[in-house]
C-alpha cells in the first residue's frame, strides 16, 4: 500500500508498549515474535510546509498527513517510564549531553519532558490537519497553537513570571538589536507604539507610558516628530516607550539617547 501501513504491526507497537515489569506483557511480546523498544525517533510528513503552504488539492494533501510516526512516538510516550521518544530534530543534542553524562541511563525526568514534548507535537500536527480541512467553515471549535519564543524579565509586576508566544510556524515582526530582556509591561507598550503611528501616513511619533499614549507628533521627518511628541508631556514621557512609522535616522538617535526611554 505504498508504505502506508509498514509500521503499524502488533511486533512494532508490543516492543513499544509492552509494560517491563508485567511478565504477561512480555510474554505475549515473546509469542508475537517482538523485542522491547527502547526508544523511539520519528520526524513527521511535512504536512505544513507542503501542504498547507503550498495550498495543495487535498488529494495531494492527504499524503502528507503522517499515520506511523506519530502513532509510534505518542505509544512511546504512553509508556515514558521505559522507553524514550524523540519527535524534533532539535531535541537530539540535549539528548546526546543527557545520554553521555549518564552512561546511557536517561533520568525519568527527562523522559517524561520529552513524553510531553511528544504530545505537544502531535497536537499541533493534528491541530494544522484540522484546520486545513475546515479552511472555509466557521469551525464549531477553534484550536489556537502558540509557541514560546522568549521568557520576559517579569510579568506585570516584578514578582509575576511571564513568557511571549506567537503561533506556530510564526516569528516576531521586530528584533532586539541591544538591552535588558523585555519585560510584559514592555510588550504591551511596544504595541501600542508600534500600531498608533502605523495610523497615519505621514511622519508620526508615540509616546507610550503603562500602555497609554503621553505624546504624539506629526513632522517632516522623525526627529521633527519625535521632538513634538515629548513636547505633549515634557514630564511623563520619561521612562517611556517611543514608537516612528518610518526609519529613524541618526540626528532623531541622538535625541533619543538623551532622556531615560525604554
Amino acid at each position: 500500500m505504498d508504505g502506508r501501513v509498514k509500521t503499524l504491526h502488533p511486533k512494532v507497537f508490543g516492543g513499544i508498549l509492552a509494560d517491563r515489569g508485567n511478565q504477561t506483557h512480555i510474554k505475549d511480546l515473546q509469542n508475537l515474535g517482538g523485542l522491547v523498544i527502547d526508544m523511539v525517533v520519528a520526524n513527521f510528513y511535512p504536512f505544513i510546509n507542503e501542504a498547507v503552504k503550498k495550498k495543495l488539492d487535498f488529494k495531494e494533501a492527504i499524503e502528507f498527513i503522517d499515520i506511523g510516526g506519530p502513532s509510534m512516538v505518542r505509544a512511546a510516550a504512553k509508556n515514558y517510564h521505559s522507553v524514550l521518544p524523540l519527535c524534533d530534530p532539535e531535541q537530539y543534542s540535549n539528548f546526546m549531553d543527557i545520554f553521555n553524562i549518564n552512561n546511557g541511563d536517561i533520568p525519568l525526568k527527562f523522559l517524561k519532558k520529552s513524553a510531553a514534548s511528544v504530545f505537544a507535537m502531535t497536537s499541533a500536527y493534528e491541530f494544522a490537519i484540522y484546520n486545513y480541512f475546515n479552511e472555509n467553515e466557521f469551525k464549531k471549535s477553534v484550536l489556537i497553537n502558540l509557541k514560546k519564543t522568549a521568557d520576559l524579565r517579569y510579568g506585570e509586576n516584578p514578582h509575576q513570571n511571564a513568557a511571549f508566544y506567537l503561533p506556530e510556524n510564526s516569528s516576531p515582526s521586530w528584533h532586539q538589536h541591544q538591552g535588558k530582556k523585555l519585560s510584559y509591561n514592555n510588550y504591551a507598550d511596544m504595541e501600542s507604539a508600534f500600531d498608533i503611528p502605523l495610523e497615519f501616513s505621514a511622519t508620526a511619533c508615540a509616546v507610550i507610558k503603562h500602555s497609554n499614549p503621553c505624546g504624539f507628533g506629526l513632522g517632516k521627518n522623525t526627529k521633527e516628530a519625535y521632538l513634538r511628541a515629548v513636547t505633549t508631556d515634557s514630564v511623563s514621557y520619561f521612562g517611556g516607550i517611543v514608537g516612528f512609522n518610518r526609519k529613524v535616522d541618526a540626528n532623531t538617535a541622538e535625541e533619543l539617547v538623551q532622556p531615560f526611554l525604554e
